[in-house]
């Protein structure tokens, strides 16, 4: 059993959630928003100010949550959750305040876990990364071997408002960064740490694939799994400080995930070489729905693109992405109420870009 005693005191912790499918459950593509909300609403019940600050709060989120991992089937557009299996996610903790402000919920866990109307039973809740200060990441780290990561799920960053699925190191360790300063207590000057990771460390091997998942408003993100081996250059060691501060981040990327859009599922990251692990995490059957589903979204946004008059701007282009993005999840047997609600925007709006996108559809379909 849980013992929220273990988290006196910690900054930093990771938390496994084992779950059990009481019938057989039938989840849309996009049910990470609901693992989402579940999670903040069951804050909310014990901590509004916390939930808002979990979930409208400036800066980095102080938490990052994974997909379910378990036994799924894709059909009919949806995921088939057999009855009687076993499941489980993780949640990790970037915050002193944020865990401590968590542990009335830890102590007063609900019995289930309810997605789309349909229930899990919860039944046990572990740590699986230690419980620890900001300080401890500092210590204990053999700095004589390379630093190998693996990316469990798909990984991207932002890069001049596009998505980048590359794990360059300056990118990586600016992602790491970002959490430390916001959370950690020990502030670090941003560019001449980044300047140095940018000369100093190198990409030894790597095993990388390319993934087009489905995350946030507009429903793909490009993103990358596998696993990286980090080592520094010699050069690296004229700056001792920086070297710790580099296994520190290291040590750290587990708990915090890497790129954007962790507290959805994206950037689940493990220390050390694990190819052989990540098709257990993201499924096979995940990787071709989602890449077919990234895939039709651009198949649809250029041809959508050619038949306007006037193809350039920003506009256009966002207004065919759109369209694109509810045809394809329209294909994929998903509700228009729910993607409106996914896109954040107002049903009518919504409705309407459908119509214009299976109209322009049709008549693409008839020209040819």
């Amino acid at each position: 059993m849980f013992d929220s005693e273990q988290l006196m005191g910690a900054e930093i912790v990771g938390l496994k959630f084992q779950l059990e499918s009481m019938d057989t459950i039938t989840l849309e593509p996009h049910y990470m928003k609901g693992l989402h909300a579940w999670f903040l609403h069951q804050i909310q019940a014990y901590d509004p100010e916390l939930s808002a600050y979990l979930h409208d709060g400036q800066g980095e989120k102080p938490f990052t949550l994974s997909r379910l991992m378990g036994p799924m089937q894709w059909r009919n557009s949806h995921w088939l959750l057999p009855a009687r299996q076993s499941y489980e996610f993780y949640l990790t903790l970037l915050s002193g305040p944020v865990i401590e402000g968590m542990v009335p919920w830890f102590q007063q866990l609900p019995k289930s876990l309810t997605l789309a109307r349909q229930s899990f039973r919860l039944q046990k809740l572990d740590l699986f990364l230690p419980a620890i200060a900001y300080q401890d990441l500092v210590t204990g780290w053999n700095r004589t071997k390379k630093l190998e990561l693996s990316f469990l799920s798909p990984t991207s960053f932002r890069r001049q408002g596009n998505h980048y699925p590359l794990p360059d190191p300056r990118n990586v360790f600016q992602s790491y960064l970002r959490r430390w300063n916001d959370f950690s207590g020990y502030l670090v000057e941003v560019e001449p740490f980044l300047d140095w990771i940018q000369q100093c460390v190198l990409i030894d091997r790597h095993w990388l694939e390319s993934v087009k998942t489905t995350a946030g408003k507009q429903g793909q993100v490009t993103g990358f799994v596998g696993s990286v081996a980090f080592a520094l250059s010699k050069k690296a060691h004229d700056q001792p400080d920086y070297i710790e501060l580099y296994y520190a981040l290291g040590k750290m990327a587990p708990y915090c995930g890497t790129g954007h859009k962790t507290p959805f599922g994206l950037g689940q990251t493990r220390w050390g070489w694990r190819t052989g692990t990540i098709h257990q995490f993201l499924p096979l059957q995940v990787q071709f729905q989602e890449q077919a589903l990234g895939q039709r979204i651009d198949q649809l946004t250029e041809l959508f693109l050619a038949q306007r008059k006037r193809t350039g701007g920003e506009r256009a282009l966002n207004i065919c992405h759109t369209q694109a993005v509810i045809l394809a999840r329209r294909e994929l047997g998903e509700s228009l109420l729910a993607i409106a609600k996914d896109l954040q925007m107002p049903y009518e709006t919504a409705k309407t870009y459908s119509k214009r996108a299976q109209k322009a559809f049709k008549a693409q379909a008839e020209k040819s």
